[in-house]
């Protein structure tokens, strides 16, 4: 955990990591571990829908980052607090966009482990990403955060 006069913040993994190895699990037991259930085109297609409104969530939130001149890299100091774009809806657009590519991306190849394994994945998000992000943010932004946080829910 930080401490309140640290100027970044520590992670044990980087977010994009957690994805793939998310992503690659989910794969490798479409692969090999088949659930009985048909997935015809309309999954397929319903799978490319949910890849890209993560993507796209993912994206403008970084988007709206840059244009506060923030670093969505969390290892990197924070120097404002944005709010605004896609961080009205939720406090965690990257990580939301983050889950939806997770679901998304292997009903494309009809397999459902993404969408089992998202549960778990914004679990892990939470408990090794978010939870040490909130407290750093509490200690660098005080009342301005915690403010925040009873306006804008955590995911939606």
């Amino acid at each position: 955990m930080p401490k309140s006069n640290d100027q970044t913040l520590k992670l044990p993994v980087p977010p994009p990591f957690l994805l793939a190895i998310f992503l690659i699990v989910a794969l490798i037991f479409g692969w090999k571990l088949l659930i009985p259930v048909a997935s015809p085109w309309w999954i397929r297609l319903t799978g490319s829908i949910i890849l890209l409104g993560g993507v796209f969530l993912a994206l403008s939130a970084v988007r709206e980052l840059l244009a506060h001149q923030c670093s969505p890299n969390p290892a990197k100091p924070v120097t404002e607090m944005v709010t605004s774009g896609p961080f009205r809806m939720t406090r965690n657009p990257i990580y939301l966009g983050f889950l939806l590519v997770l679901a998304g991306f292997p009903l494309i190849f009809g397999y459902y482990w993404g969408c089992i394994l998202a549960p778990i994945a914004g679990d892990a998000f939470s408990r090794l990403i978010i939870v040490r992000e909130e407290t750093y943010l509490l200690a660098r932004f005080n009342q301005k955060y915690f403010d925040y946080q009873a306006k804008v829910r955590r995911w939606i």
